[in-house]
């Protein structure tokens, strides 16, 4: 783990608020943590997805596409954003993005991430 990333959760713990320009690396750590995922291996789903391009745009996928920096599609994020109860849902919102991830993996929802998920040992 991340030291940085230890002191963040420290003070969450405290009730004190995430500093909006921690890195993206740091956050997915946070957000796995706090939904009992293994950081690593959410990282490396990231990465195999985006490489943490936060602009990228898979316009060969089904509909207009997959977004963002874990490639969601259009249907499947606003639905999941639904059910984690965010407001003011933007597909492009990395943070918005890692939160939802870390809520379907703590799901083991792995299979949304099929070519990844396998290439990282997470499904056969």
């Amino acid at each position: 783990m991340i030291p940085a990333t230890i002191a963040v959760i420290a003070l969450m713990s405290a009730g004190v608020a995430i500093p909006q320009d921690i890195d993206i690396l740091s956050k997915i750590e946070i957000a796995a943590i706090q939904n009992q995922v293994n950081p690593d291996k959410m990282k490396a789903l990231m990465m195999c997805e985006s490489r943490g391009n936060i602009k990228a745009w898979n316009k060969n996928d089904p509909g207009i596409g997959s977004r963002g920096i874990f490639q969601y599609q259009t249907s499947t994020f606003y639905n999941t954003a639904k059910l984690y109860g965010l407001e003011d849902v933007n597909i492009w919102d990395y943070n918005q993005q890692i939160k939802i991830t870390a809520f379907l993996l703590a799901q083991n929802k792995w299979n949304l991430w099929y070519n990844c998920s396998k290439k990282i040992g997470m499904i056969r």
